[in-house]
């Protein structure tokens, strides 16, 4: 029995010092309250508190994103709901909590369970382990990276943005000096304001498109519309397609559900996939844009097609 109570407390020493010299923070809430019951250094420094300061309070207080709202999805799971997979876990990501403002997280959940005392399978859910890692850094880097990506892009685009710009330009100063002349009628003269009315709107709704494009992008997901990224993304491109002889087609679903994600990252994709279409058609063909709802899946899909000559086989394997 000595020896049994000696090699159990050596196997508790070694697992305390394990979860006290791991930088990332872990904590155990119990399933029935939600109360932690431990949690390491690493996750007290970062709160600003002790690591017994944080025995029997709210797990929940500290999984709260920059709006204030708590990541409710990674509350424990209900009754039997996932007790076929006893690894079953969860991930989030959250940004500048109340208790580190500016700083990036991301924390995985895993539930513990233990076998129901009557001895038959069921189990029975006792605690969740959270697993928090400091992500700043990648985040930083991440937008970096897609803010180069964007440049890019628009390196490839500016010729055709510059005649996309040009055309409305020289519409106005042709009808600038339509207007200059002295003979011209109101109906004609009203005609031709409309006319420069139009012009300035499409002058401006590429530039607006244009500079928001650019812009850094703006962490955070939002209610969006696919349908419309696609029509969006579509005018910073529209001058390349003309040129290279893309006529572009539409599928796209009229029940499409808004979903939540962040826009500039998704044009992005969209704009990367449209550039490499016009690529594999130099000699022009067709872009086929689809959206789709799948209500049973609760899915939204987005496909662009084209007909171009597809990717070299001595390439695929870096896909």
């Amino acid at each position: 029995n000595r020896y049994l109570y000696e090699a159990i407390d050596l196997a508790r020493q070694e697992w305390k010092t394990i979860f006290n010299t791991l930088n990332d923070g872990l904590l155990a809430q119990r399933a029935s309250d939600g109360m932690i019951t431990r949690a390491n250094k690493a996750m007290a420094a970062w709160l600003n508190t002790t690591v017994e300061a944080l025995i029997h309070q709210p797990a929940a207080e500290i999984f709260v994103d920059q709006q204030g709202h708590t990541l409710c999805h990674l509350a424990p799971p209900g009754d039997g709901e996932e007790q076929e997979n006893e690894q079953s876990w969860r991930s989030a990501e959250f940004t500048s909590p109340p208790w580190a403002p500016g700083k990036s997280f991301r924390v995985r959940t895993f539930p513990l369970y233990k076998r129901s005392s009557s001895g038959d399978a069921q189990k029975e859910l006792v605690e969740v382990i959270h697993v928090l890692e400091d992500i700043t850094q990648a985040s930083k880097m991440q937008t970096q990276l897609l803010q180069t990506e964007k440049l890019s892009a628009l390196g490839r685009l500016l010729a055709s943005l510059a005649h996309e710009i040009n055309n409305p330009l020289q519409a106005l100063r042709s009808g600038l000096r339509l207007l200059a002349r002295p003979n011209l009628d109101d109906e004609k003269r009203q005609r031709y304001v409309a006319t420069l009315d139009k012009e300035v709107e499409r002058l401006i709704h590429t530039t607006v498109q244009t500079l928001d494009f650019a812009r850094p992008s703006r962490i955070g997901k939002r209610s969006t519309n696919l349908n419309q990224l696609l029509q969006e993304t579509l005018i910073l491109v529209n001058k390349q397609l003309q040129r290279n002889e893309v006529e572009t087609s539409f599928e796209l679903a009229s029940n499409l559900p808004d979903i939540q994600v962040v826009p500039d990252q998704i044009k992005q994709v969209f704009l990367n996939l449209i550039l490499n279409a016009i690529d594999a058609m130099p000699k022009g063909g067709c872009l086929t844009l689809t959206t789709s709802y799948m209500p049973d899946d609760r899915l939204v899909m987005a496909a662009l097609a084209d007909n171009g000559r597809g990717i070299p086989e001595k390439i695929k394997n870096r896909i």
